[in-house]
């Protein structure tokens, strides 16, 4: 878990001063996937987009932590959200068995569609029609390093 390969380019890029032109997104997306999507995403299942009810869930930048030092292991920071939020309930249909999240800068995969973090989940959630999704504070934890 932890940055996606777009996001480690950019990073690279801006450290060294390749490429200025990007900025921190002010709004990101959160979504959903059956499995682990990897840094290069290659693994990720979200549910269908508009389908059964699923959108990505809009996190302000705000609502992270800030970085700390992540269980005593040198050299890993991780953060979490600081509020409780959900991604409505699930209409007309299951969404599956999530296991995994990524966090993107736009609401929907499109071709400007970043993919910037992702995790597991701290427990799997099976979906159901009927079910709503709701993560509370500090469920959702990113590490790098």
């Amino acid at each position: 878990m932890g940055l996606c390969d777009t996001m480690e380019k950019r990073a690279l890029d801006r450290v060294l001063g390749l490429d200025t032109s990007w900025s921190q997104p002010t709004e990101t997306y959160l979504a959903l996937s059956k499995a682990d999507p990897t840094d290069t995403l290659i693994g990720l299942d979200e549910p269908t987009i508009g389908q059964y009810g699923y959108t990505r869930a809009l996190i302000d930048t705000s609502e992270w932590s800030l970085p700390v030092a992540s269980g005593g292991v040198a050299g890993t920071f991780e953060t979490h959200n600081l509020n409780n939020f959900s991604f409505g309930r699930a209409s007309g249909g299951d969404w599956g068995i999530m296991t995994h999240f990524v966090v993107f800068d736009h609401i929907s995969s499109t071709s400007e569609d970043r993919g910037l973090v992702h995790g597991t989940l701290s427990q799997s959630k099976d979906i159901k029609r009927g079910d709503l999704v709701t993560f509370n504070s500090g469920t959702l934890v990113v590490q790098v390093g």
